[in-house]
């Protein structure tokens, strides 16, 4: 796996299904390089239920905040590497959209990365793992709409096990997922051995 400072890199036209075909499970995994300190761990808990706001037309999005974890980053947009995996943010406090994923808003799973440790620091998304379901995340957009998401699950999954088809696959909803990683930090190969998922329905928007 190429350092996390070498990551941005282009990445060639796919249509999603081709996309999801030709990487497979292995090279989806968000992969962060990161260090300690060690991250919240993701709680069981039971989603509420939401009322689905419909999708709206797509917009890319440009920052995002999560008032329950005080969390306010920016948005760049991610591809795939030469080894065909998922880019990662230059920046520790920025996250990053993958630009194939759905527009967060708009009709379909909008994947959203971001870094959780850097250099021994938190970063970005260090805290997702204490999202719990209920919570919002609001995503605001180029076209001065912000998208709401109520969270319904948080997860955490070994890389080797990650839920590429769950995560990343289509949906007539607008979802969001939010990707980091997670787990047991190995200094040896500078890598978490796990990554941490938080699932979003859109629930509102407002201009």
């Amino acid at each position: 796996m190429p350092s996390e400072r070498r990551q941005q890199r282009g990445d060639s036209a796919l249509s999603p299904a081709a996309w999801l075909a030709w990487i497979g499970v292995g090279l989806i995994v968000v992969a962060f390089l990161a260090q300690d300190p060690a991250p919240p761990t993701p709680a069981s808990g039971h989603s509420p239920a939401f009322r689905h706001a419909a999708p709206i037309a797509p917009s890319p999005p440009i920052s995002l905040t999560i008032p329950s974890l005080g969390v306010s980053s920016s948005i760049g947009e991610l591809g795939l590497d030469a080894d065909r995996q998922l880019e990662v943010p230059a920046d520790p406090e920025e996250a990053g959209w993958y630009r194939k994923s759905a527009a967060p808003g708009a009709a379909g799973s909008a994947v959203i990365a971001g870094h959780v440790t850097w250099d021994e620091e938190p970063a970005a998304f260090f805290d997702l793992g204490a999202l719990r379901p209920g919570q919002r995340v609001h995503v605001h957009r180029l076209d001065g709409q912000t998208a709401i998401f109520a969270i319904t699950r948080i997860a955490q999954y070994d890389k080797d096990e990650f839920p590429t088809d769950r995560v990343y696959g289509p949906s007539d909803r607008a979802e969001l997922r939010l990707i980091t990683c997670g787990g047991r930090y190995d200094a040896d190969t500078d890598t978490y051995d796990s990554n941490v998922v938080a699932y979003g329905t859109l629930v509102a928007t407002r201009w």
